[in-house]
């Protein structure tokens, strides 16, 4: 692998590369092409996580999870947003458990699991 060549004093341009594959993994899930979305972020994934910047593995996870509940995959749509808050319990990222609990109210209405669906959408209520 690539990454095994690289020195920590070259993740700057490592981790340009990781955003660029986010930045193209959001353009295919603009255009529903979401295979490809899906094939950029495993590579940026793979990148961040090399490096160590679980904030932006966070982002991709949150990603994920847009493009399972645009699949109907609901369950991989829970686990991508969950991973998003483990990645995130210091709340580094401010707003994004916001969001976070929001898409999981989502998710677990559709898998008829209210109970969660509820609690997640308190969680959104109350940080509004």
């Amino acid at each position: 692998m690539y990454l095994t060549l690289v020195s920590r004093e070259e993740f700057g341009p490592v981790r340009k590369l990781g955003y660029i594959y986010h930045n193209l993994a959001n353009l295919h899930i603009e255009t529903n092409t979401l295979d490809s979305a899906v094939w950029y972020l495993d590579k940026s994934i793979i990148l961040k996580n090399e490096i160590g910047n679980d904030r932006e593995l966070s982002s991709d996870y949150f990603i994920y999870g847009d493009i399972y509940m645009k699949q109907e995959k609901f369950e991989k749509a829970v686990e991508a947003y969950e991973k998003v808050r483990d990645l995130n319990f210091d709340n580094a990222i401010g707003d994004i458990d916001f969001e976070v609990s929001l898409k999981l109210s989502y998710a677990y209405y559709a898998l008829s699991d209210h109970k969660k669906a509820a609690e997640n959408f308190v969680t959104y209520f109350e940080q509004c």
